[in-house]
């Protein structure tokens, strides 16, 4: 079954200063990436007959020439390739520029490049039996509106797609335009290939779908990418989508929550059991310091342990003696200290260790709890 493949929103050419010395070794794995998505749409097994990039290919309007040159080459391969090509400029790729890109390499650019300020029907194609329309628009300043007005559509019996670069039901916070339901809905759209957000989102057509496929390209721990590409057939004028995986370079952020480390060398120890030297993480600690706390050595430890780290120390310090005197006070913080110190003598009467432990970090967690609520409450 032929397939077109829905990219978007890689911004090759971000500097990725986050990363600090692996910047530059990042920012070529990311057009890498690219080119191995290229390469995987070429691969005859994958049926790909159609590669649509809807918008933000590049992060600005006049990327380094060395990426364009590699873009350039890897578009050419998938045009010999026989696939169909559609490039649309975005918002941080925008075409209104003179030095833009896009106009810069208009005559050398692999395949279809859209241009037009307003939409038009820019291609057409075969998908298996299925005659495919494709109509787009690339924003350019002064001539395109900042609503996507109605697509003419007067086709016959052919599958619908636009090709667009926007906000979907939501006024745009940037150079971009707002994209309506009910105008894709009008124009009988089957499918709408969509790019600007970069978190996966889908909204049901009346015949369709309109769809965000998210970024495989991550640019930080805001933004982390997906680990899949979007590929689109059609069952009839249905759209049937399918999210192949793609595994790149993984960014995430985890929550580590200290009250269940006892020391700080457990903590460490825990954490390089998870180690991952590929991975981009963020660890975020919270909860009460464990015994021998330090966010420098504990960076120290395991910043070998991952392709990048960060420590974002969001942690509350609870001396052991502060524990200890807790109870005595006449506040609800004390009354709960005393009660769990009660129950956790019932434990250990009982050489139950294993509610022993569960009771400290509960103890240790609720004592968090009210520290926070004291926290916030001064900063009001």
């Amino acid at each position: 079954m032929s397939k077109l493949l829905h990219i978007a929103d890689l911004h090759l050419g971000f500097a990725h200063r986050y990363l600090g010395t692996r910047a530059d070794e990042r920012a070529d794995e990311a057009v890498r990436i690219f080119e191995r998505i290229i390469d995987w749409a070429c691969d005859p097994a994958q049926e790909i007959s159609a590669i649509l990039i809807a918008g933000d290919l590049f992060e600005t309007h006049a990327p380094d020439s060395e990426v364009v040159g590699r873009v350039l080459a890897a578009l050419g391969k998938a045009v010999s390739a026989q696939k169909q090509v559609v490039t649309l400029p975005g918002n941080h790729d925008e075409y209104s520029y003179p030095e833009s890109v896009y106009r810069g390499q208009a005559e050398r650019w692999p395949g279809i490049l859209v241009t037009s300020p307003t939409p038009q029907r820019v291609a057409s194609f075969d998908l298996d039996d299925a005659a495919v329309h494709l109509y787009s628009m690339a924003y350019t300043a002064g001539l395109s509106p900042d609503r996507l007005p109605q697509i003419d559509t007067q086709d016959a019996d052919v599958v619908r797609i636009a090709l667009l670069h926007g906000t979907l039901d939501a006024a745009p916070a940037d150079r971009t335009y707002r994209i309506d339901s009910k105008t894709l809905r009008a124009a009988g759209i089957h499918y709408a290939a969509l790019g600007h957000i970069h978190k996966p989102r889908e909204t049901r057509l009346v015949e369709g779908l309109a769809l965000y496929p998210g970024s495989p390209i991550g640019k930080g721990f805001d933004d982390p990418g997906v680990d899949h590409l979007v590929t689109v057939a059609f069952s009839g004028k249905r759209p049937v989508i399918e999210r192949v995986p793609f595994p790149a370079r993984c960014i995430e952020s985890r929550q580590i929550d200290l009250a269940r480390f006892d020391t700080f060398d457990a903590l460490v120890t825990g954490l390089e059991e998870r180690a991952d030297p590929e991975r981009i993480v963020q660890l975020r600690l919270t909860g009460p310091r464990p015994a021998g706390f330090d966010p420098d050595h504990l960076r120290g430890r395991l910043e070998s342990a991952f392709y990048h780290l960060e420590v974002d120390d969001l942690s509350i310090e609870i001396a052991a003696d502060e524990i200890a005197s807790l109870e005595h006070q006449p506040t609800m913080r004390g009354l709960f200290t005393q009660l769990m110190h009660e129950r956790l003598d019932e434990a250990r009467a009982a050489s139950d260790t294993e509610r022993e432990a569960c009771l400290k970090l509960a103890l240790r967690q609720g004592l968090t709890a009210f520290e926070e609520v004291g926290a916030r409450g001064r900063e009001s």
